[in-house]
């Protein structure tokens, strides 16, 4: 594996790794492609589906108590702590929430800002 494509995946996370992991073997037994070249096509295919795989951030579709909020972190196993038990938590693509919930623009707030009335 190259030296680029290593850095790259270091930055994903592991369900966005393992996705690629399927990708390059796929595209390298299936097509009969070098394994390097097989890692470069299954991460150009990881990032079509995936634009923001590398931004170290996900995005979470969050009930609690019947209310829906959208959550974007770059430490997933914080979340317990920070929205509590009871929150019901899934992983969504942060480009359709923002244009799909917001219209296309939307602005981030810290969890447990006074200001904020959501």
């Amino acid at each position: 594996m190259t030296s680029l494509i290593t850095d790259l995946l270091d930055r994903l996370e592991p369900e966005r790794r393992y996705e690629f992991e399927e990708r390059a073997g796929t595209i390298e037994f299936d097509s009969g492609v070098p394994r390097d070249e097989a890692e470069a096509l299954g991460l150009i295919d990881l990032l079509r589906t995936h634009p923001g795989a590398l931004l170290g951030l996900t995005a979470l579709e969050v009930e609690h108590d019947g209310h829906i909020q959208f959550v974007i972190t770059n430490d997933l196993g914080s979340l317990d702590s920070r929205l509590g038990s009871g929150a019901l938590a899934h992983i969504v693509d942060l480009s359709d929430v923002v244009r799909t919930q917001f219209g296309g623009l939307a602005v981030i707030h810290q969890l447990g800002d006074p200001t904020n009335d959501n």
